[in-house]
């Protein structure tokens, strides 16, 4: 067989919780030693061993933690739409897993969706109370999500406009012919013709 410089794993190995907690651990300590990549095939690893036990909650609940883990590398190695899946599977097991919301929201935010980075860090702190050192990053989260929503509805708007101009043109008209006019007393619109 050659080499291609990746392990060969057999993927008939036998599952054990107890092994998948064993390589967790050579994960994590892969990790703290700077070495993602690594870290992210030894959580891999310990996925495929670990049983899918549904009267068993500890396996539930390293499900949980691994694809969390696993979502750290993958966001350490710049593989954000993998972070954003990894840390959703990650809740479907476990709720209430803070890391997930706060490692997705970072996900989220680099991939410049902002709004769901901002709704991620929110639960994240409401989760987290006691961290405060967010507080000031959910804030320029909210207005970055403010700014590209309006930036989103003014493209939109535009291309509404340049799509009624040219059904428009073909009468002789524009859009321009046109004046949303607000009544004060209902706020509600009506759109006059003006010449």
């Amino acid at each position: 067989m050659e080499e291609t410089g990746e392990e060969f794993h057999d993927v008939s190995e036998p599952k054990s919780l107890e092994e998948a907690l064993r390589l967790k651990e050579e994960g994590n300590s892969s990790f703290r030693a700077g070495e993602p990549l690594t870290a992210l095939s030894l959580y891999q690893r310990a996925l495929a061993v670990l049983p899918e036990d549904p009267e068993d909650s500890r396996c539930a609940e390293t499900a949980a933690i691994l694809l969390c883990n696993q979502a750290a590398c993958e966001l350490a190695t710049q593989q954000y739409d993998a972070t954003v899946e990894s840390c959703t599977k990650a809740l479907e097991k476990k709720t209430g897993l803070p890391k997930a919301y706060l490692r997705r929201s970072k996900a989220f935010e680099l991939l410049e969706k902002f709004a769901d980075a901002f709704e991620d860090l929110k639960k994240y702190m409401e989760l987290c109370p006691e961290d405060k050192s967010l507080a000031k990053h959910l804030v320029e989260l909210e207005k970055k999500k403010q700014e590209q929503f309006e930036r989103q509805k003014t493209e939109v708007l535009g291309q509404l406009k340049d799509l009624g101009n040219t059904i428009l043109g073909k009468f002789g008209m524009s859009l321009d012919n046109f004046q949303a006019v607000q009544d004060p007393n209902t706020g509600s619109y009506s759109i006059q013709y003006k010449s």
